[in-house]
């Protein structure tokens, strides 16, 4: 409004729309994790398998906390290119976490992993307003987000969760802490 004031009466602001119940309800029905044996934490981070989403950073954080005792794995759950699947897997197997790291590829329903993972998070270089982290508040999830544009409108650190340096180390700092 204020950049433009010779609009600003025909602009309106229209946040993301959610719906809490619609989104508990289906965290109920449908597919989660299948290996059931495991016994540790499970990280999860839903999106696009891209450059800015900063999964190379995860993977380094993933390594960082396995050096580090934790038994954790991280879940991606998303779509990307071939290409781009095979150089976080080739990542993962340099820093020997390639059994910890695990692509669910996509689904019309992420909510079931939302409400079954132990921490989400969001490592992105850059965002506009992730929708996936505002269902991971709405259930009641502990959250990393990295220190992109919008982190502070979604989060109130320490509140919702973490934001933290958009770095691989900030991210296992924020990881560690919260596990």
């Amino acid at each position: 409004r204020s950049h433009l004031p010779q609009i600003a009466d025909r602009c309106v602001l229209m946040e993301n729309i959610n719906n809490p119940q619609l989104v508990r309800e289906m965290a109920g029905h449908g597919d989660s994790f299948t290996d059931h044996s495991f016994a540790g934490k499970r990280i999860l981070t839903v999106g696009r398998i891209s450059e800015q989403k900063g999964y190379d950073m995860a993977v380094e954080a993933l390594a960082l906390l396995c050096r580090d005792g934790f038994d954790v794995k991280w879940y991606i759950l998303g779509g990307g290119e071939e290409q781009d699947i095979r150089v976080l897997r080739d990542q993962a197997a340099t820093l020997n976490v390639e059994d910890r790291l695990v692509f669910l590829g996509t689904t019309v329903n992420p909510y079931p992993y939302i409400k079954d993972c132990d921490l989400y998070v969001q490592p992105s270089r850059h965002e506009g307003k992730p929708i996936a982290v505002e269902e991971a508040k709405i259930l009641s999830k502990p959250i990393v987000v990295t220190n992109y544009l919008s982190a502070h409108e979604q989060l109130k650190n320490g509140l919702f969760g973490e934001i933290c340096e958009i770095s691989s180390e900030g991210i296992y700092r924020s990881c560690k802490h919260l596990l």
